[in-house]
Formats: C-alpha cells, structure tokens, sequence
C-alpha cells in the first residue's frame, strides 16, 4: 500500500482544482479530510456554516469526478 501526504492549509475548495489533479494522477482510491472544519473555512472567511459545508462537499464532488471511485473520510473535530 503506497500512502501520499499533502500538508494543507485554508479552503478545499481554494485548492480542488490542484488536488483533483493529483488525485487522478496518483489514482487515489482514498481521501482523508482532516479537519473538516478547516477545509470548509470559517465565519471568518466570510462564509456562514452552511454555505462553507456546501462549498466543501461541492469540492468533494470534483475531486470524485477526477477520479471515479474514490471514497473520502471526513474528520471533524
């Protein structure tokens, strides 16, 4: 089993163009997103909780159209 790492840092959905492409090019099969709270960003950012959610799983939908299959685990804490 080969295990890529990507230190991230702000909004998925900032940055999905860029990890769509290495997921597709890597063929990942598994995605872990930790913390959800940062990769969905914050009332900080302008954004209230239910628009950062949509922007994360809308992220997630493109990541998962780069590459078919993938699956994701979401930690939130």
């Amino acid at each position: 089993m080969r295990i890529a790492y990507r230190p991230m840092a702000g909004v998925l959905a900032d940055q999905v163009e860029r990890i769509a492409e290495v997921v597709a090019r890597l063929s990942i099969d598994f995605v872990v997103v930790d913390s959800v709270g940062l990769a969905a960003g914050t009332a900080s950012d302008g954004a209230d909780a239910a628009e950062s959610a949509l922007r994360l799983f809308a992220a997630l939908r493109v990541i998962g159209e780069a590459r078919s299959g993938v699956s994701f685990l979401l930690i939130d804490h």
